[in-house]
């Protein structure tokens, strides 16, 4: 490009999450690792490729056509574009290729409006609206295109980057998703994946079968070899006439570094694939409902490790042998995602180890597993009715030495002093049955003290009759 600013053929990265993909879609086609490096003929020779790529699915005609994917998805991403505008199956292959890189190419300096670019600062090259800008109409998106009002003012550059934001999404022929974050290496990392994928798609003609966004972003997490240094958000978008629609969910750093974690250490390899293994169900892998919690209910992972933990417990009639694992697994998401502090993990711990020494090692699962089950409540009775009602001595325990509820509900007593966290406590007592834990220190004279407090059942013991 001949007499056009270096600022005009240089690619730079603003806060506009789409314009960040597309900019790391345009380094992917350049080969570049940042789109700070891609500047020059390099980044003319990329933004050819995105054009040439848009010229050929324009000269298709057809959306059901072996080759008419990306013409299809044009009507969600730039309607009214000269890419599918309806008129083109009655022009030439000429006319419409010279419509299409028309609709690409850098205006002439002299028609440049004189103002800045509303994202970058650079100058401006002119007014751009729906057909060039994915939601720039869109009142949800909080950047609307005022009435009387050309559109939004951009570089070229930024114009550019918009154009290729298709080729780093993942393309359905309707709404289309997109993955942002702030971490540059992992968002350069996604991009460039979906950019060869989206090629294959393009050049083969035909969609493959490829997961759903969010377990995509669950794979690209846990395959990630570098730390995330920042939140994921899932962006799904349609630019549609008829329907503008942008939703967005987010996972949190924490949480996306500790999905990372569960590839990378051996420990909780064990722990997720149990966590997976729990998740399943008819219609969908644990993988799928795994996401779906990831993104929408990341608070209840927790408690899905424990209620597979007890069931596993009562089905194996002892504690199975997954146990710690699954143990580490939950205590690491408290303590990495949750940020519940270590004193607090300690408790937990300690509170289990005392819960597992209540247990003799023939006990079967379902002993455990009634610690689980809630206990009825019951309201506190004031001086009037406790003086009213007749003082009973507890008696011995039913034949047999078996525990009742009532003395279940003086277990969580004594070593559950907060009920709230009962759901915390109960995947590691398994495993401190199963690594073979024993009591704490401590816990000889407590019960001792529980014996004269009458804390703890008696058992039954049968009286001798005398003979007359």
């Amino acid at each position: 490009m001949t007499g056009i600013p270096a600022e005009q053929v240089s690619l730079r990265l603003t806060p506009h999450p789409l314009q960040r993909v597309g900019a790391f879609a345009l380094a992917a086609f350049a080969g570049a690792r940042h789109p700070d490096m891609v500047a020059g003929p390099l980044f003319e020779a990329a933004a050819e490729k995105v054009t040439a790529a848009a010229v050929r699915a324009a000269l298709v005609r057809d959306t059901k056509a072996e080759a008419g994917f990306l013409l299809k998805c044009s009507y969600s991403l730039w309607p009214n574009s000269k890419m599918n505008h309806p008129r083109n199956k009655k022009l030439s292959d000429a006319e419409v290729t010279e419509a299409v890189r028309a609709w690409r190419t850098i205006p002439a300096p002299q028609t440049w409006p004189g103002t800045g670019c509303v994202l970058c600062g650079a100058v401006a090259v002119g007014f751009y609206g729906k057909s060039d800008v994915v939601l720039a109409e869109s009142v949800a998106y909080r950047n609307s295109t005022p009435r009387g009002h050309a559109g939004l003012a951009l570089c070229w550059p930024c114009v550019c980057s918009f154009h290729s934001v298709p080729f780093g999404s993942q393309l359905t022929g309707g709404p289309s998703t997109v993955v942002h974050t702030w971490d540059e290496r992992f968002a350069a990392h996604t991009v460039d994946r979906q950019v060869q994928r989206n090629g294959l798609l393009i050049t083969l003609g035909a969609k493959p079968a490829s997961p759903q966004a969010d377990v995509a972003v669950l794979a690209a997490l846990r395959g990630y070899e570098h730390r995330v240094t920042a939140g994921v958000e899932l962006l799904v978008f349609t630019n549609n006439n008829q329907d503008q629609v942008l939703t967005s969910h987010a996972v949190d750093q924490p949480l996306a570094e500790w999905l990372r974690t569960t590839t990378r250490l051996p420990d909780r390899r064990t722990g997720f694939a149990c966590l997976l293994r729990s998740l399943r169900t008819d219609k969908n892998s644990g993988a799928q409902n795994l996401a779906w919690r990831v993104f929408h209910r990341p608070e209840s992972i927790p408690g899905v490790l424990a209620s597979y933990l007890t069931a596993r417990t009562e089905a194996c009639g002892r504690p199975a042998p997954e146990s710690p694992a699954v143990a580490e697994l939950a205590g690491s998401y408290l303590h990495e995602v949750m940020h519940m502090e270590e004193k607090d993990l300690a408790e937990i711990r300690a509170t289990a180890q005392r819960v597992a020494a209540l247990f003799k090692p023939d006990d079967t699962g379902g002993q455990a597993h009634r610690l689980s089950r809630p206990v009825p409540h019951r309201p506190r009775r004031g001086p009037a009715q406790l003086a009213a009602a007749p003082r009973r001595r507890m008696g011995p325990g039913p034949p047999g030495g078996r525990r009742s509820a009532d003395h279940r509900a003086r277990v969580r007593a004594v070593v559950l002093p907060q009920p709230g966290r009962q759901r915390l406590v109960l995947p590691a007592v398994p495993a401190h049955i199963r690594s073979g834990g024993t009591a704490p220190p401590r816990l000889a004279a407590q019960r001792r003290q529980d014996d004269r407090r009458g804390l703890r059942p008696r058992r039954h013991r049968p009286r001798r009759h005398r003979s007359p």
